[in-house]
């Protein structure tokens, strides 16, 4: 389960495409940006969050994501991609 909120109840509609970004984070072929809450679309609608977001936080439960999060945090503008138990939700 990953989330991308600007603000609790709130989604996040991305605007722009990132064809870069998104062959780079392409890693096993398999994602289809066609099929909303996939995990590309994920990945770019919290990329595009993290322009306007500063140090902005990706927190998933999703093992591809973070299997990868150094690259994702590398080629994106995600900060930090945490697992949800790594999170301190307090």
């Amino acid at each position: 389960m990953s989330f991308c909120l600007k603000k609790m109840s709130s989604p996040h509609f991305r605007k722009q495409k990132y064809p870069s970004i998104e062959q780079q984070l392409n890693i096993d072929g398999n994602d289809d940006l066609d099929i909303p809450g996939d995990d590309m679309n994920i990945i770019l609608d919290a990329h595009d969050l993290g322009k306007v977001i500063h140090k902005l936080q990706f927190i998933s439960d999703d093992n591809k994501i973070l299997k990868n999060k150094t690259t994702i945090e590398n080629i994106t503008k995600i900060y930090r991609v945490l697992g949800i138990n790594e999170y301190d939700f307090h």
